[in-house]
């Protein structure tokens, strides 16, 4: 149970808020707690690599390899995109 997001509209919330808070969860071990919150981050906000690979290492512990790599590929297609767009820029 999210005791911390119980009655709480996250579609409005935050999404660094929804990722201190999922890192909150895992801290204390509710695993799946924080992939809640990491996932409604994300839907807020795809582009948060730090959450991508924070819900990674939660499906790790859990032993779901499938979504850890998906997580993780999401992760550096961002951070690929995130460098092209840095580059362009500069030139």
């Amino acid at each position: 149970d999210n005791a911390l997001l119980v009655d709480t509209d996250v579609s409005n919330v935050d999404p660094t808020w929804l990722t201190t808070k999922g890192d909150e969860f895992y801290q204390r071990g509710d695993i799946g707690s924080a992939i809640n919150a990491y996932s409604e981050a994300l839907n807020a906000d795809g582009r948060m690599v730090e959450t991508l690979l924070a819900r990674a290492a939660c499906y790790l512990d859990l032993r779901e390899a499938e979504r850890c790599h998906t997580d993780c590929m999401a992760a550096l297609k961002q951070s690929d995109s995130i460098e092209t767009r840095f580059e362009t820029d500069e030139a």
